[in-house]
């Protein structure tokens, strides 16, 4: 398996944000947290608790959910 280089991850972060703030938060979110597609996609807003600056994330294969 190859890895993205940390220049290459500023590209990709670059261009989503060119083209949307949502993507590249989720691309963002993703990279630094380790989720999965299915994990970032089932993402809900009721998830987020702005007040404590927590997301709850439905982790796949048996994961434990953070």
């Amino acid at each position: 398996m190859n890895a993205l280089t940390p220049e290459e991850v500023l590209r990709v972060l670059k261009a989503a944000c060119s083209r949307s703030v949502r993507d590249w938060a989720m691309i963002l979110r993703s990279y630094r947290h380790g989720l999965r597609t299915s994990e970032v996609c089932n993402l809900k807003l009721a998830d987020l608790d702005v007040k404590v600056q927590t997301v709850m994330v439905r982790r796949r294969k048996g994961s434990p959910a953070i």
